[in-house]
């Protein structure tokens, strides 16, 4: 039960990055990864592969969760406050 979040990483590495357990006895369960930001990158890593992790052995439960939004914008008012028009053509 681990969360790591808000990283901004710098650099891949040369090597792939793991997350293993020791053993099928001693696994890691849910491990999750959340607003990590890879070089580059103006979203946040949505996979194990976007931030070159390989190797998940003796894990269970691994989640990669993107920045969840702050605020919502209702379509609505938007159209009323950006001088749109919406309609079928």
């Amino acid at each position: 039960n681990v969360t790591v979040r808000n990283i901004t990483v710098r650099a891949k590495g040369k090597k792939p990055g793991l997350v293993e357990g020791l053993s099928s006895t001693s696994k890691i369960r849910n491990f999750t990864f959340e607003n990590i930001y890879m070089l580059g990158n103006t979203a946040p890593a949505a996979t194990l592969e976007e931030m070159n992790i390989t190797h998940t052995d003796y894990s269970e439960n691994i989640a990669v969760l993107p920045k969840q939004a702050t605020s919502r914008i209702q379509a609505e008012y938007y159209n009323s406050h950006a001088s749109m028009t919406m309609g079928s053509t």
